[in-house]
């Protein structure tokens, strides 16, 4: 009726290789050498390494990077291939395993979620749903800003916040 289309591209986001939520997770959280991991139902999950760190390292890395709170379960060994979901990820655990990872970092997980990945000796974290996806604000509001200028930028992305 006033000529006003919209297209919601979310998961697009969740998976760009280059400037993804992923990507930006993965690079808040010190995770190097990230790839693209193509889970077996096709969505595009990042997969990196970290430098062999205990479940309690990275539990407190990952707080101290996202806030809130994290919850995880101790995979009981140093945690170098890291599998990497932003939002809602607990279905990839079959995924970690599957793939040899030694933790995948995601939210919104399940009690039996936990139990899954520790029988399977995968540490499993979830970080707040909200926290792993909050990391592409800046960025994206920068990429933006670069590519919109005028009016736009004053009336659009200068209302982009985040704390």
């Amino acid at each position: 009726e006033n000529g006003i289309s919209v297209i919601s591209m979310h998961t697009n986001l969740d998976i760009a290789e280059n400037g993804g939520v992923n990507a930006c997770l993965c690079k808040a959280l010190g995770i190097e050498n990230t790839e693209i991991y193509i889970a077996s139902d096709g969505y595009a999950l990042m997969s990196g390494k970290v430098s062999h760190l205990s479940a309690d390292d990275f539990a407190k890395q990952i707080k101290s990077t996202l806030g809130g709170t994290v919850k995880y379960v101790d995979g009981k060994k140093l945690i170098e291939k890291v599998l990497v979901c932003s939002g809602s990820g607990g279905d990839f655990i079959s995924e970690a395993i599957k793939g040899g990872f030694d933790a995948l970092v995601t939210a919104d997980i399940k009690h039996h979620q936990f139990l899954e990945s520790f029988d399977n000796g995968i540490s499993l974290f979830d970080a707040g749903h909200f926290n792993t996806e909050d990391v592409i604000v800046e960025p994206l509001k920068e990429m933006l800003s670069r590519e919109f200028k005028g009016e736009f930028l004053t009336t659009h992305i200068s209302k982009i916040k985040s704390c």
